[in-house]
């Protein structure tokens, strides 16, 4: 049942990182085609340009942040779960080994 819980626990995780890096390949897709196909279309110059690049990059990272938080935060619960379980192995080893002494 332990093990259930815990292959469970892992592919809840697994989906929430590809999940993310999904998101994330997304909006690098999305931004690209903004950029190559809408921006450069419009043949801005001068202050024009600079207000819509700057406005473009703004709202890229703004977007981009959230996401890249969201999928960090599920890597570094992996891992941290990983380290408790190899923590709590040792412990149990340990237990055992004092044991049969």
């Amino acid at each position: 049942m332990i093990f259930l819980d815990r292959l469970k626990n892992l592919g809840l995780q697994i989906f929430g990182v590809i999940a993310g890096a999904i998101f994330m390949s997304i909006w690098v897709v999305i931004q690209w085609v903004v950029d190559v196909y809408i921006v450069r279309n419009f043949g801005l110059t001068g202050i024009d340009k600079v207000v819509l690049v700057s406005l473009q990059y703004l709202f890229a990272i703004s977007t981009f942040i959230p996401v890249a938080s969201y999928v960090a935060l599920e890597v570094l619960g992996v891992v941290f779960e990983a380290r408790m379980q190899i923590r709590d192995m040792r412990l149990l080893l340990r237990r055992k080994l004092a044991q049969t002494e």
